[in-house]
This record gives C-alpha cells, sequence and structure tokens, in this order.
C-alpha cells in the first residue's frame, strides 16, 4: 500500500509583525484623539469667543441708544446670567463732542488663562437746533461718593434729538430713596439754559443709591449712584512716565496702576488682580495679570517703533478700569492769526501739538519758534527776539490763550519754523507775507449796548469802542495819535462830555481805544462823535445810544392776525414801548389774559405771565380758537418800579377776529363821482360781526385821502370816520378812528374821498391792518 504523508501547514503572524502593528495602531489612534481633541477645543473656545462677542455687542448696542453725556466707564463686573462668569468693562475717553468707547469682555478658558474680547466704536454728538421739550436727562459728578460726602446731580431739558431745550421753564423735582438732596426742587427760568442742579449728600451706610428727576409734562430720568466707605477699592488710576517717546524701538514708558477708593485715595491691602492690556504700537514687557504690592503695579510699555498712539488698559473685577494714553512721534502744526501782515503791524501765531493722526494732544515738553533768515523779509518777536521757547505742561494742547506776538518790519516773506526740543514731535512751519504799512482812513465807531434799553438816571452804561480803519475796514493796530470822545447827551467816566485817550479812563491798545458812557436824567438819543488828527487830516466815525425814562404802555402784535375756528392758534406778541421807542432794557413778565368773549378761545397757551426777553423787549404766548366765530380781545400787563421807586402798570389790548371774513360784495357796486373824487364800494361781512377801528389805503402817491364815510344798517346815516382836508392822508398811512360795528351778513358802504382825479387807479384797502389784515382791491372806473 502506498502512503502519502501531507504536511499540516499553519499560517498566522509573527510576535514581532504583531508589535509593528500595535504600535501602528497606537499612532493613528493618538492622532485621531489629538485631532478631536483640538477640534473639540477650538470648538469650545470658538462657542466662548461668539458668546462674549454677543455680550460685546449687546453693550454697545446699549451704548448707542444712551444720551452722549450718559456714555461712561463702567466697572468691570460680571454679566447676570452667564454661564462661564463672563466679566465685562467699558472704557470712555473723551474729547469734544467725540466719545471713544471700548468695551471689553473676559473669561477664563478649560486651562486657566484669561481670553479677552473687545470692540471699539467713536461716537459724536451734533447738536441740532432744539425742538420741543419731552424728557429729562439725569446725570451724576460723581458717580462714585464716599459717606458724608456729596455729589452734584444735573438735570437737563431735552428734546427727542437729545438737544438741550434752553428755553423751557417750570418746575423740576428731585426725589432719592436715601434723602440727602438740597434743594428738592427747583424752578427753571429761561437764565438756566435749560439745566438745573441739586447736590446730593451721601449717607452713612453704603449701597446703591436711586435719584430721580421729574417735571410736568416731560419723561422723568434717574440715576444711580454708589456709596462706599473711606479706604474701599473703587477703581484704578493709570499713569504712564513718560506719556510722549521717541518713535523707535529702544523706547520705553514705565505704567503704574493704583488701586484707589471714590476720593481717589490709594488703598492697601487688596487682593484685585490687575489685568494690562495694550493697542496700538506697543507691547508689555512682563506677565500682564498680577496681583499689586501696596495696591499699586508696574509694567514696561515698549514702542515697536512705529509713531502712533499706544492705549493701555488695567481692569480687575469689580473696579472701574483705568487708562492711559503713550504717544510715540507726533507733529507741530503752525496757525497765524494773519498770513498776511502789514509793515508795523502784528500776527499772532498758534503752535498746536498733534499725534501722528493730526489729533491735537496735551504735550509734555519745549517747543522752540525760530523766524528763519530770509532777505526779501523781516519780523520779530515779542521782547524783540528772534527765537522764543514756548514750554508745554500737560495741561493744554494749543497756545490758544497765549498765542505769541510777531511784529513786521519790512516788506516780504517770512518763515518760521518750529521745532521740539525732545525731538519726539516732527517740526512745523508757516510762511507769512510782509505787505506794505497801513494808511487810517475813518473811525468805525459801536455802542454796547446800542439799543435803546439804557435808563436815564439809572446805573446803566453803555461802552464806546473805536476803531481806527483802512479804505478797506481793515483795523490800523499800531495807530498810536489821541482819540477824542464827545457826546451830546450824557457823560464820559471823568464826568465830562468828552474825553480822548490820555485820559487814564480810556481804554486803548492797537488801534482800538473805549470809553464808558454813563446816561443823565433825560431821555433821548445820545450821539457820540469820535476824531482823531493822522497826518493833518481829521479822521472820525459816529454811533448812537438810546436812553428812555420809563416804559408807558404794551404794545400788542397778532401773527397771523386773524384765525379759523377748531382750533386754529395765532402767536401774540407784547412789545414794551416808552412813546414809540422800544424798551429792549425792561425786566420783568407780561400777563395775558382774554377779556372778551373769552368762549370763543381754548386758552392761551405758553408760559403766562410771560418772561420778556432783556435786549428784545418782548413776550410771547399762542392763542388758539374754539368752535365758534367771532371776536375776542386780549389784555397784557405788566408791573415795574419806576426811577422813584413807585410801582408801575403799563398795559395794551388787541382784538383779534376768530373765522370771520370781509370781502367786496357781489356785486361790488365800485362807483366814481369825477366832481367830487369820491370813490364808492359795498364790503360783506360773514360768520360773526366785525370790530372796525382801523384802515390802510394805498394807491399810486400823487394824491392824498380827504375823507371816509362808512354806512351799513347800523350806521344811518353813514358815520364820517376821517375827515382832515387841512392834514390829509397819504398813500399807505394807518387811519384810526373811534370803532364802528359791521354785522354778519349784512352790505355795508364805504365812500373814500380824494384830492384830485382817480379814474382808472387801483387801490388797495386794508381793513384792521393791525388787528384782522382784511384786504379788498378795488378798480376805480
Amino acid at each position: 500500500m502506498l502512503i502519502i504523508k501531507k504536511r499540516n501547514i499553519q499560517k498566522g503572524f509573527s510576535l514581532i509583525e504583531l508589535m509593528v502593528a500595535v504600535v501602528i495602531l497606537a499612532i493613528a489612534t493618538l492622532g485621531i484623539y489629538q485631532a478631536y481633541s483640538v477640534s473639540f477645543t477650538g470648538m469650545a473656545d470658538a462657542r466662548d469667543r461668539t458668546v462674549a462677542t454677543n455680550y460685546v455687542r449687546q453693550a454697545m448696542e446699549g451704548i448707542k441708544n444712551m444720551d452722549f453725556d450718559k456714555i461712561r466707564t463702567q466697572s468691570r463686573s460680571y454679566i447676570t446670567g452667564s454661564k462661564y462668569e463672563y466679566e465685562r468693562e467699558v472704557i470712555v475717553q473723551e474729547s469734544t463732542n467725540l466719545k471713544k468707547v471700548t468695551t471689553k469682555v473676559y473669561w477664563r478658558n478649560r486651562n486657566g488663562n484669561t481670553k479677552i474680547v473687545e470692540n471699539v466704536m467713536s461716537v459724536h454728538f451734533m447738536q441740532t437746533s432744539e425742538g420741543t421739550a419731552t424728557r429729562i436727562m439725569l446725570i451724576a459728578n460723581p458717580y462714585n461718593v464716599l459717606t458724608g460726602r456729596t455729589s452734584t446731580i444735573t438735570a437737563f431739558v431735552k428734546d427727542d434729538k437729545g438737544n438741550t431745550v434752553t428755553i423751557w421753564t417750570g418746575d423740576i423735582s428731585f426725589t432719592s430713596n436715601s434723602g440727602g438732596l438740597q434743594p428738592d426742587s427747583v424752578s427753571l427760568t429761561l437764565e438756566n439754559g435749560g439745566k438745573a442742579s441739586t447736590t446730593f449728600t451721601a449717607p452713612s451706610d453704603e449701597g446703591e443709591v436711586n435719584i430721580m428727576a421729574s417735571a410736568s409734562g416731560l419723561t422723568s430720568d434717574s440715576v444711580t449712584l454708589k456709596v462706599t466707605v473711606p479706604k474701599k477699592p473703587v477703581k484704578i488710576n493709570l499713569t504712564a512716565n513718560p506719556t510722549y517717546m521717541a518713535a523707535y524701538t529702544s523706547s520705553t514708558s514705565e505704567i503704574t496702576a493704583s488701586i484707589v477708593d471714590a476720593d481717589g485715595e490709594t488703598v492697601t491691602e487688596v487682593a484685585n488682580v490687575i489685568t494690562f492690556s495694550v493697542s496700538g504700537p506697543g507691547t508689555l514687557s512682563a506677565i500682564t495679570s498680577t496681583a499689586p504690592t501696596n495696591s499699586i503695579a508696574t509694567i514696561t510699555l515698549i514702542s515697536n517703533g512705529t509713531p502712533g498712539t499706544i492705549t493701555v488698559t488695567a481692569s480687575a473685577t469689580g473696579l472701574e478700569p483705568g487708562v492711559v494714553n503713550v504717544f510715540t512721534g507726533g507733529k507741530i502744526s503752525l496757525s497765524a492769526s494773519t498770513v498776511s501782515v502789514p509793515v508795523n503791524e502784528t500776527s499772532k501765531i498758534t503752535v498746536t501739538t498733534k499725534d501722528v493722526d493730526g489729533v491735537p494732544i496735551k504735550y509734555v515738553g519745549t517747543i522752540n519758534l525760530e523766524i528763519s533768515p530770509n532777505p526779501d523779509g523781516d519780523g520779530i518777536f515779542e521782547n524783540d527776539l528772534n527765537t522764543i521757547e514756548i514750554y508745554f505742561n500737560g495741561s493744554i494742547s494749543s497756545n490758544t490763550e497765549d498765542p505769541i506776538t510777531l511784529t513786521a518790519s519790512s516788506e516780504g516773506t517770512i518763515k518760521i519754523t518750529a521745532t521740539d526740543q525732545g525731538r519726539i514731535l516732527d517740526e512745523g512751519s508757516i510762511e507769512l507775507t510782509i505787505t506794505p504799512a497801513l494808511v487810517p482812513d475813518h473811525i468805525a465807531v459801536t455802542a454796547n449796548p446800542s439799543c435803546i434799553c439804557i435808563r436815564a438816571g439809572g446805573t446803566d452804561t453803555s461802552t464806546i469802542t473805536a476803531q481806527v480803519k483802512t479804505a478797506d475796514n481793515i483795523t490800523v493796530t499800531n495807530y498810536e495819535q489821541h482819540i477824542s470822545f464827545e457826546t451830546d447827551l450824557g457823560i464820559f467816566a471823568n464826568d465830562s462830555t468828552s474825553i480822548d485817550t490820555s485820559d487814564p479812563q480810556v481804554h486803548y491798545e492797537n488801534g482800538i481805544a473805549t470809553a464808558v458812557l454813563y446816561p443823565l436824567e433825560m431821555a433821548g438819543t445820545a450821539t457820540i462823535d469820535v476824531s482823531s488828527t493822522y497826518n493833518g487830516t481829521t479822521i472820525d466815525g459816529r454811533t448812537d445810544v438810546g436812553f428812555y425814562i420809563d416804559a408807558d404802555h404794551i404794545h400788542l402784535v397778532a401773527n397771523p392776525q386773524n384765525i379759523l375756528v377748531g382750533g386754529d392758534t395765532c402767536v401774540i406778541t407784547a412789545t414794551i414801548k416808552d412813546g414809540e421807542v422800544t424798551v429792549t432794557g425792561y425786566s420783568g413778565t407780561v400777563e395775558f389774559d382774554i377779556t372778551e368773549n373769552s368762549a370763543l378761545a381754548k386758552k392761551l397757551i405758553g408760559t403766562n405771565p410771560a418772561p420778556v426777553l432783556e435786549g428784545v423787549g418782548e413776550a410771547t404766548i399762542q392763542l388758539e380758537s374754539k368752535g365758534n366765530a367771532g371776536t375776542v380781545k386780549i389784555e397784557a400787563t405788566s408791573e415795574f418800579t419806576n426811577t422813584e421807586g413807585v410801582t408801575m402798570i403799563i398795559v395794551g389790548s388787541l382784538y383779534i377776529p376768530i373765522g370771520i371774513t370781509l370781502e367786496l360784495a357781489e356785486p361790488p357796486n365800485i362807483t366814481y363821482d369825477s366832481g367830487t373824487y369820491q370813490v364808492s364800494f359795498n364790503i360783506y361781512v360773514q360768520e360773526a360781526e366785525l370790530r372796525l377801528e382801523e384802515m390802510q389805503v394805498s394807491w399810486t402817491p400823487n394824491e392824498t385821502l380827504n375823507k371816509i364815510e362808512i354806512k351799513s344798517p347800523s350806521t344811518d346815516p353813514p358815520i364820517t370816520v376821517f375827515d382832515n382836508s387841512s392834514d390829509p392822508a397819504s398813500s399807505g398811512e394807518v387811519i384810526d378812528f373811534d370803532y364802528i360795528t359791521l354785522y354778519d351778513e349784512v352790505i355795508s358802504n364805504v365812500k373814500i374821498y380824494f384830492n384830485q382825479d382817480m379814474s382808472g387807479e387801483n387801490i388797495t384797502v386794508i381793513f384792521n391792518p393791525n388787528s384782522g389784515d382784511y384786504s379788498v382791491e378795488v378798480s376805480v372806473p
């Protein structure tokens, strides 16, 4: 038997192969794990950052809806309801009508590292014409106050656009949940300029205090103050030394953060961790989060060599953040009051320090001004210097309050160069053209006040200003000749009717002389003549000043002069008069009242009594009609104390038709009598009877008007309202007469007699031109 054996062959992995496979699998698994780990960490970080960004946006949207004056720095605090203990703060940096608002949100990631999301926006306030007052805006200074200390609470009356309404008058009441307000009610007048203030004294206990301001017809507002005890940390003060440094990489500035209380006193033994952050062309040299020693922490700021503004912020939980700007580089800007300077005249040179973006900065350093040698022209600084130094101490950005005076000495062109001794700011320059010397031509004379607003025999005065001018009205500032003042009414400060610049009571500088005129006990208009002699020629000028004794009546005018029924309105203006003169210096109020047919008008709208505007001599109010036609009578009264100390009352009245119409009748029956030069026509009144008390007749002014007759059923026979052939009326003259009544829906006839032929003329007749203004056109046959 043939036996065949088969080998039992087994296949598999060796130990080495298995180990290699395990290593490969481990590497792959680890890579996948790390990828997932990084992915999940990135997703978590993205989620946290998204949440933080939303919190930033939420704050910014709220700030956009705030009043400009209410946008202020807010302490770093935890956001209510945030899952991962997010903190938020608002940092506000102010300049004129502009606020840079930075909102930051802080949180810690899973590794305990502090993360920050921030956003910056600029808020600009633009003043527009003020509208109707609708609400109150309340601010406090300061918002953080120590126990027992005070804070000033100011209420502004605002319109819907945020403008302060300066003409609002009324009472504003203040209330507090802890008391401490003095006063608790303020009456706003025109002099307040739309704002009122009260003083709050903090109680002895810590906590938040709510203060509210309210007024009738306005939406109220409130503020919350934080009251703390001394030595309790409230905010961070941040300083830099230096604030200005050169723009190169080795430039440094030491940043110091101090934790202080509400009174600015440094607080010791605090546990707050301060976090520093920086924006702009610079970096911080050390760990940015640090616990302060004795409430003070420092860090070094390093420029990266790029000119610009570096903003450093220091914040801590529960505290108002500190912020400081450090400037690397900048420039000097020069301006002149005039770049064309006549010989012997002057120009004021202003130096402004700016950052690299051209924004003014409050610089610390010395600026040199130098007049560059130039054979074409010459000039000199103050004290006969060619070079002058200006020191900026960090309180101003420009020497506008004390500009440098340059005096031109010969014609041509000069160049002024400004350089920084510290070599931080780039130099600036300006060129001036020196022109021929000015030639005096006349004297421009003004008076302040010049209106008739000085009471004769009173203590008010008028300042007379005389400026020596060229023929082109350029002031000759180097003029040094005597200038004389003379008046025909009143006296100058030396108790004389004349004075000149040799008298020490006359202020005389730069070609401008001023003298003070005092009134005598005599009303009238003073004429002031001013003269001087230049090179044998007299130059002069003149002005007037009015004096009044006392106001004697009130003149009333309505605009429009007649209104419709059912809620139509007109503005009534009361003008204080002394004879025909407006007393613009009158102070006081005018009381308005509806004394006849008050049922026809709803009310007088506005402040009553109404204040008389000084310098204008007027007070105003509005009248609103009801549903029936007729004529109402408005009376105005006012009290004042005359020069003898006696209380006087002045009055005025005005009739205002409501819903009444007057027009030519149909047919008008216009006739003309060529023998007597008489024009006759019919008129028709509707809706209510009309009180007629004046007429104005206008035509081509070659003739005069001798007589006017009016006939109606109530005036039969005709009534002559004007008859004066010896003193006839001219075209356009207002003719007053004792009133007559024109009844509703009745035709009345008017006859006007002229002294010459009027055939073919067109005549305009206005009935009650000052209290109705009803106009008709009459074409003479």
